[in-house]
């Protein structure tokens, strides 16, 4: 699909769906209804059709004949494995890219989620799901190869869910967590260099590993 082709808030409706998936508790699962959507954002069912499929592709919602989309509860004790996932496709894109240079836009973007951090904010959850994807977008943008970009933002997504679920138990802990890896993969795309960016990042996941198995939802 082109972006010619798209709504004008073609791309907003996604970005909207993608945080309620996020902020959706892993042991949920939410029916979605075209028409309520279409309602909502003041579009046609079509356009709300056209977004729901890019989910699909995402693997944020699923599409099942005649029942429709939802946002699917995740596995019970599936914690780990996303992780594992997550990890093993970072490992997987570090080893394709090498010592290539990173683009500048990737330190500059990490600057300023530290220097927003450093500022001080409230923590909540919006604002952590909204830093966190602005980072993996960041990551994403040096993958040259599609299919393993893709499969780590799909991996992105259901892991996301999981912390934000380790964030609203335990808010203050798992926001100092993030601050303290933010500022670390800060550190590491300084150095300009993708393969030592990436390699920081699958320590940060391992250490959220750690983090994640502690808290009180399994």
């Amino acid at each position: 699909m082109t972006g010619a082709a798209e709504p004008k808030n073609f791309t907003h409706v996604i970005d909207i769906m993608r945080k309620r998936s996020c902020l959706t508790p892993p042991h949920k699962s939410v029916s979605i209804k075209e028409s309520e959507l279409a309602g909502e954002f003041g579009m046609s069912r079509t356009p709300i059709r056209q977004a729901l499929q890019t989910l699909a592709r995402e693997h944020i919602v699923s599409i099942r004949p005649n029942v429709g989309a939802q946002i699917d509860a995740l596995p019970p004790g599936s914690k780990a494995g996303s992780i594992k996932v997550y990890s093993d496709f970072a490992a997987v894109a570090a080893g394709m890219i090498g010592s290539k240079p990173l683009p500048i836009e990737v330190p500059m973007e990490f600057g300023a989620i530290v220097a927003l951090l450093e500022a001080g904010p409230d923590f909540n959850e919006e604002l952590y799901v909204a830093l966190a994807v602005k980072a993996q977008n960041a990551i994403v943008s040096i993958i040259d190869d599609p299919i393993v970009a893709d499969a780590l933002l799909a991996a992105f997504w259901r892991l996301l869910r999981w912390r934000v679920s380790d964030f609203h138990h335990d808010p203050s802990s798992h926001w100092t967590l993030f601050h303290g890896n933010m500022k670390k993969l800060a550190t590491a795309a300084s150095t300009q260099d993708a393969g030592t960016f990436l390699g920081a990042l699958l320590n940060r996941t391992e250490e959220l590993y750690s983090f994640s198995t502690q808290s009180s939802l399994k």
